[in-house]
């Protein structure tokens, strides 16, 4: 009885932590005035990683207001979405996660600058263990 409670308390406790994350990133993308599309996992997290064969099934049959994350999410979105998502939320976008937010865009332009200067962007640590 008393793990289960432990157990009960560490889950209320992660999903607090990450409702509070979400909070936080929520109110960083807004400052930059695009259109933001909530998602409750960080697609390259180890726990979407993991579970996305399970709940990939489920969630295609989910209504289109309620799965606009999941299309994010899905690492084959850009090529299976036909730009439904461009159109719906313009050329540049936010897709805010509880551990990071994503600047997803379809302007050539910002696209070339971010490839030609991608060392003047900051990145997470574990990009540094996989490049060389």
């Amino acid at each position: 009885m008393i793990i289960a409670q432990l157990l009960l308390s560490l889950l209320i406790a992660f999903l607090l932590h990450q409702l509070y994350n979400l909070y936080i990133n929520y109110q960083n993308a807004r400052k930059t005035g695009l259109k933001i599309i909530i998602a409750p996992v960080y697609y390259y997290g180890a726990f979407w990683q993991l579970t996305q064969p399970v709940f990939t099934p489920l969630l295609r049959h989910l209504p289109e207001f309620l799965n606009a994350w999941y299309r994010t999410v899905d690492t084959s979105w850009t090529v299976e979405d036909g730009g439904r998502m461009i159109r719906k939320y313009g050329e540049a976008f936010m897709v805010v996660s509880p551990s990071y937010n994503i600047l997803m865009t379809a302007d050539p332009e910002a696209i070339h600058t971010v490839l030609v200067k991608r060392k003047d962007f900051i990145k997470p640590k574990v990009y540094g263990m996989m490049v060389p």
